[in-house]
């Protein structure tokens, strides 16, 4: 679990100094339309790192640029054409544009673009990447939007994680954003000391949870934190949920972190009321911020008219849980489905749906603790899912490895 620290202006100040000077260094380099050197006045956002052991933050540009600091360089910079973070389908037209590049140096641009950064790993040039390019609907052609994501993803046998992604504009001919993840590209950290008053943690555990969980050691949190955001970024991803991705560490409003038999535990809550839970390897569960599960869910959105039938909802359904990408038999959508809740009698106006499949077996999901099942919560109204949860031992994936009484074993 991580240890939160008081704030200061002092500290905070002398970060956010540091990391413009960064964020100058990186926008020269990569020619970037950001007006330097990047002063105070420029900046529109900026929240600071409160972890203990990890000095940076995020800072966010008046002209929209985003940079994220930590592990001593700016591991991510997204400008505000990056296409692959868009969230709203309104603004696609104002991207549409003309391919000025191939799909070979849009690789090639991407190779440079790491190396100036002064990164220059052997993979880089000996291992394909991945490469998607940028889709419109059928309704928008013959207009193309011209950007290519291209994405190196290494997972070394201890199960630590590079990724090298960068995003190409074609028409424009650079970089709209980059991430790196890994621990070849650290450099290192801002020599800034922290604040010693410690805060608890927004999320502390309880001490009979404490007693059955062992404490992260230091040089796992940044590993165990980027696995989560990662699995959390795949499954937004999927499912087409309303959450601008990839989520890096500044986007956890609060985060409990922990290993209980030597598994990665871990509950966050995005700045946006988004809850996700991690367990074994995957994310077991999700839940928007007006699941009829949490409290404080907004009552428009959980009682209104219901435009779907049970079927439609059941297929929506079906279909969700499918983007997964598991056999329908893992997660037992080869089973009769339980479709309950929506309007009836005694709630006419309610607008939710609960679509269950259970293992054969498994007698009741409310009240068999070892029940293994599969539900989602379907929103009547909009037909979006709004919590999905996978109660399932054979959806065990392997896990980061930590260390266990001096030896280092990895979750199976």
């Amino acid at each position: 679990m991580f240890e939160f620290f008081h704030m200061t202006a002092t500290y905070s100040n002398a970060v956010l100094l540091a990391i413009l000077t960064n964020i100058t260094s990186v926008s020269k380099t990569l020619d970037l339309p950001i007006l330097r050197p990047v002063l105070p006045s420029q900046v529109s956002q900026y929240v600071c790192d409160p972890r203990k052991g990890f000095v940076g933050g995020l800072v966010v540009l008046s002209n929209g640029y985003r940079f994220w600091y930590e592990q001593g360089y700016i591991q991510s910079m997204e400008s505000p054409n990056c296409y692959f973070h868009l969230q709203s389908p309104d603004e696609i037209s104002r991207f549409f544009g003309v391919a000025r590049m191939t799909e070979a140096e849009a690789i090639r641009m991407a190779r440079q673009t790491i190396r100036k950064l002064g990164y220059n790993p052997s993979w880089l040039e000996t291992e394909e990447p991945i490469v998607e390019h940028a889709k419109t609907a059928h309704q928008d052609e013959p207009n193309i939007v011209p950007h290519i994501r291209i994405k190196w993803q290494k997972i070394a046998m201890d199960g630590q994680k590079t990724i090298a992604e960068v995003e190409i504009n074609t028409d424009a001919r650079r970089p709209e954003m980059y991430r790196l993840l890994g621990k070849e590209f650290r450099r290192k950290p801002l020599d800034i000391p922290q604040p010693q008053t410690m805060l608890a943690s927004p999320t502390s555990s309880s001490s009979r949870e404490k007693s059955s969980q062992a404490a992260i050691p230091y040089s796992q949190r940044a590993a165990a934190t980027n696995e989560v955001c990662e699995k959390v970024t795949d499954m937004i991803k999927r499912l087409g949920l309303p959450i601008q991705s990839p989520i890096n560490p500044h986007d956890i409003k609060e985060g409990k972190f922990r290993f209980m038999a030597g598994d990665l535990k871990a509950t966050i809550i995005l700045s946006n009321g988004y809850r996700f839970s991690y367990g074994r390897g995957i994310v077991t569960s999700f839940y928007s911020p007006n699941s009829d599960t949490r409290e404080g869910a907004d009552i428009s959105t959980i009682y209104g008219k219901v435009h779907y039938t049970k079927q439609q909802v059941l297929d929506f359904a079906e279909s969700q849980v499918r983007k997964l990408g598991y056999p329908d038999e893992i997660v037992f959508l080869d089973q009769p489905a339980f479709v309950g809740g929506g309007p009836d009698n005694l709630h006419p106006g309610y607008a939710r749906f609960r679509v269950s499949w259970k293992r054969p077996g498994t007698r009741s999901i409310d009240q068999d603790p070892n029940a293994q099942f599969t539900e989602a919560e379907v929103n009547g109204i909009t037909l979006q899912l709004e919590s999905l949860w996978l109660r399932n031992t054979n959806l065990s994936k392997r896990n980061l490895s930590i260390p266990d009484g001096g030896r280092t074993n990895r979750g199976k």
